[in-house]
């Protein structure tokens, strides 16, 4: 079975993320996606994506390393 953590590859394209970083993204990422309903709304999806990478953006503004490889695509 797939890890969630494997979801978040350490690099993207061939920007290599922060490993604390990742770990935190990853679980805000879950948490937000399973906070209230968790029912399927794609919407949904990409708000908490957004939640989970806005975090440490807004602690590391000037540390991008640590947040800017994170992209969600698709619907």
């Amino acid at each position: 079975m797939l890890d969630r953590r494997e979801l978040f590859s350490p690099s993207c394209g061939r920007w290599v993320s922060n490993e604390i970083a990742r770990r935190e993204v990853a679980e805000e990422f879950y948490k937000q996606l399973f906070k209230g309903s968790g029912g399927g709304d794609r919407g949904h999806v990409s708000l908490s994506f957004h939640l989970a990478v806005k975090k440490p953006r807004d602690r590391s503004r000037k540390e991008p390393i640590k947040w800017a490889c994170y992209i969600h695509t698709g619907a």
